[in-house]
């Protein structure tokens, strides 16, 4: 049997304007009796969401107020008037648009994809699993003797936690599907570790259809067309 973990930094890109999260969701959810979900990546998800909203927001009314004005030598053509109309109703749009996304950081049953992920958390069929005081412990240990996977970048261990968890509870090889390069870095590291410790093998990749591949499930023709493989 194969696990598979998702890493936070996938669920955030869904917020990316090339990103299809209804194709990519709806893959995932395929993919729920083999799921491990740590609730770190629950927490870290809520933490970087509004401020991944606000900044759609704020472009929204950047490009609203960026429409370009015919110059002053066209005010008598009749075009100007038609394109005056159609400057105004592009940005009134864009600024409604700039309102819900507002709407979805003071409410999250507004968002899609927050209602998306919350539906996947919530599923009796997903395997969630809460940190511990003894993840935690193991966790700073292995930032203080910088064994990875590790954040380069701050002081928190919450990648170490998530590694933590899954050595603990992925009595399988597991698949982790993360775009996060410390994964990838320091793939050998890892690999051996997962091996000594658990007996199982261990594989990195950043697309899901790399998970649905591992266990046995057919990705659809979208996905591979949204991750460029088809």
């Amino acid at each position: 049997m194969t696990r598979i973990f998702i890493d936070t930094n996938l669920f955030l890109g869904l917020y990316g304007s090339d990103e299809d999260f209804q194709t990519v969701m709806g893959e995932i959810e395929r993919l729920k009796p083999d799921l491990i979900l740590p609730e770190t990546v629950l927490d870290e998800y809520l933490r970087n969401r509004d401020r991944l909203l606000a900044h759609h927001a704020k472009e929204l009314r950047a490009a609203a107020g960026a429409v370009l004005k015919p110059p002053s030598f066209l005010r008598d053509s009749p075009e100007v008037a038609v394109f005056e109309e159609a400057a105004d109703r592009y940005s009134r749009s864009l600024l409604a648009l700039a309102d819900e996304v507002e709407a979805m950081i003071a409410e999250k049953r507004n968002d899609p994809v927050w209602a998306a992920i919350e539906h996947l958390a919530t599923d009796p069929e997903v395997r969630v699993i809460r940190w511990s005081g003894e993840h935690l412990s193991r966790a700073q240990s292995r930032k203080l003797v910088g064994n990875p996977p590790k954040n380069e970048r701050g002081q928190t261990v919450g990648d170490e936690v998530i590694w933590e968890i899954l050595l603990d509870e992925a009595h399988d090889d597991l698949v982790v599907i993360t775009r996060d390069q410390t994964y990838k870095n320091h793939l050998s590291f890892l690999i051996h570790e997962f091996r000594q410790r658990t007996g199982h093998c261990l594989t990195i990749d950043d697309r899901i259809s790399a998970a649905l591949l591992a266990t046995g499930r057919e990705p659809s023709g979208a996905l591979l067309r949204l991750e460029g493989g088809g």
